[in-house]
């Protein structure tokens, strides 16, 4: 019946909007795996908070380097 091809058509919406959903939501953790910045600094823990600290330290001194650079020139 009409009825039952529209509720399967749902169905079939619905299942596709949940597998899309599980691959952002897997999508999103690789990235917080790879990019422990990309989660909030509270969530964080001493290890992953050491790190951002290196990697803004590191950042700091790249950007000082540029900046002399252009100075320079």
């Amino acid at each position: 019946s009409a009825l039952n091809a529209h509720l399967t058509q749902i169905n079939n919406t619905l299942d596709d909007a949940k597998k899309h959903d599980d691959k952002l939501s897997h999508f999103l953790k690789e990235i917080k795996a790879l990019l422990c910045w990309a989660c909030p600094i509270g969530g964080m823990n001493r290890v992953e908070l050491e790190f951002l600290k290196k990697a803004l330290e590191e950042l700091k001194n790249l950007v000082a380097h540029h900046v002399n650079g252009i100075a320079i020139q």
